[in-house]
């Protein structure tokens, strides 16, 4: 879907209460029908794309149930993905009639609250009630989740945008880690796909780990599918290895945590020179 940059607050004006969550939104149709829960056998499915189902017991994931209404305005339809630090929801703007996205923190700390929800962007409208937004962009699979706590909520697969939906226009942010070029950083915080090997050998970011992210990006936008694979910066750097050959023996030790096998032990067999700096 187009994604139009908003701000990050509602819009100032008047505004008019919100419609409870117990009106009518399907025309005709049960307003219940929210989405499919999947069975016991498909829950693993559901848990292997979503966030860590153990962040929601611990209070660190705000639950969402498909249907729900944000500060009285905004209306979950689907899940758009998850980061590091937050989920992202499709939301209907009720007061302005429009499909927007939601970004909602991860907390610091266990809370009983909702932390942040941005608006991040107007998504490229539909124009259709929501019964038949799911006819288009699929209804959403989810499971329930039990948090034993102040709010129960629904672990909603992330539903993959359609080649239809996707406009020619580039929106580029998130730059709240962003560092400029040489300056030294102590802590390394990138996705393990995305991740140049030597970042998780305690070197500092460069050009050439900038321009090996961006090929990891390109390749998966051209191809459809990750350039290295693996659940961690490990399993990652142990695919790389497995696909290019050992790592420059000058980096040997310098892994940035302690693993019980590391990345060297895996495949050493097809020698790497040490000038190899991916």
């Amino acid at each position: 879907m187009d994604r139009i940059p908003t701000t990050d607050s509602p819009p100032s004006g008047p505004t008019q209460p919100a419609p409870l969550i117990e009106e009518q939104l399907f025309e005709g149709e049960d307003h219940q029908d929210w989405g499919d829960l999947v069975d016991s056998d498909e829950e693993p499915d559901v848990e292997f794309v979503c966030e860590d189902i153990n962040l929601y017991p611990r209070g660190f994931c705000y639950p969402i149930s498909i249907g729900e209404i944000i500060v009285e305005r905004y209306r979950i339809i689907h899940k758009l993905g998850h980061g590091a630090f937050s989920t992202a929801w499709m939301a209907q703007d009720m007061l302005e009639n429009r499909d927007v996205a939601l970004k909602i923190l991860m907390l610091g700390s266990p809370d009983d609250h909702l932390n942040t929800a941005n608006i991040m962007y107007t998504l490229r409208p539909l124009n259709r009630s929501i019964s038949e937004k799911y006819k288009r962009i699929g209804r959403p699979r989810k499971m329930k989740l039990w948090t034993e706590q102040w709010k129960d909520g629904e672990l909603v697969m992330p539903r993959k945008a359609k080649e239809e939906f996707i406009g020619d226009s580039i929106v580029l942010g998130d730059f709240g880690l962003a560092h400029k070029a040489g300056a030294s950083t102590q802590k390394m915080q990138s996705p393990a796909t995305y991740c140049a090997p030597e970042r998780v050998h305690n070197i500092s970011p460069s050009y050439g780990s900038d321009v090996w992210s961006y090929m990891c990006i390109f390749f998966e936008l051209y191809t459809g599918t990750y350039l290295f694979h693996g659940w961690g910066h490990a399993s990652v750097v142990s695919s790389i290895v497995h696909t290019l050959g050992s790592l420059p023996e000058s980096w040997k030790g310098t892994y940035h945590r302690p693993v019980r096998v590391h990345p060297w032990a895996i495949d050493q067999r097809r020698a790497a020179p040490d000038a190899r700096t991916l």
